[in-house]
């Protein structure tokens, strides 16, 4: 399993940011990301008795994930269908605990005018079926929007939220 995620890792150039991904590179990625979320789900299904002692484990490969993710991406497009797919990580009730810490640390710091934060408020309500997942991540994707303001010509405003 691990040699396959590394295979199409380095097929997709997902280890490298490309200024112009093209369509294929892109479709490529989508690809990387979903088989490493069905990888993960696997590997929780098969692992369900001892998921309590792998939480941190699980919490860093999301992270580890997500991190690259924001490496990776410098399209807004792009960034919006790869985090449609990341956040359906989740979805998987065996690890939500570990991925929305994961998910709510990573948001923590984002620039409010940065492509996370608004790709996030595009996809959150359209990726999480958990009202409280969705309810706790839109809170810290409201307040890094709101208050992680890094230039003065960005007023952020609810209009461009709704």
């Amino acid at each position: 399993d691990h040699r396959v995620l590394h295979f199409l890792k380095f097929v997709s150039n997902y280890d490298k940011p490309l200024s112009e991904p093209t369509s294929d590179v892109m479709y490529k990625r989508q690809i990387f990301v979903k088989t490493y979320i069905k990888l993960l789900t696997v590997y929780t299904s098969r692992h369900k008795n001892s998921l309590a002692h792998k939480q941190q484990e699980i919490y860093l490969l999301i992270s580890r994930q997500l991190n690259d993710l924001e490496y990776v991406v410098t399209s807004e497009g792009e960034m919006t269908v790869l985090l449609k797919e990341l956040l359906c990580i989740l979805n998987n009730d065996k690890i939500n605990n570990a991925s929305v810490k994961a998910f709510n640390k990573w948001i923590e710091n984002k620039p409010g005018n940065g492509i996370i934060v608004r790709c996030l408020l595009k996809t959150l309500g359209m990726a999480v079926t958990d009202f409280e997942i969705l309810a706790e991540l839109f809170e810290a994707t409201l307040t890094s929007y709101f208050c992680n303001i890094v230039s003065d010509e960005f007023q952020p405003t609810w209009k461009e939220v709704g």
